[in-house]
């Protein structure tokens, strides 16, 4: 598995791991597109994230 790179992110891979409920769901995703992420860095980009609210603000 390769590791993320962030500079090869596209808006749908943003998209798709932002509506990850939590970071398990996200090393599943991550999983899925071929990618490697450990809990530990899964669980800071989760907890990173802006909430629903601040994106419905927009």
């Amino acid at each position: 598995m390769a590791r993320i790179e962030k500079n090869k992110l596209t808006k749908e891979m943003i998209e798709k791991a932002l509506a990850c409920k939590d970071a398990d769901e996200l090393m599943k995703l991550a999983e899925s597109e071929g990618c490697e992420m450990t809990a530990d860095e899964a669980e800071r980009m989760s907890r990173s994230w802006p909430t629903s609210s601040w994106t419905t603000r927009r």
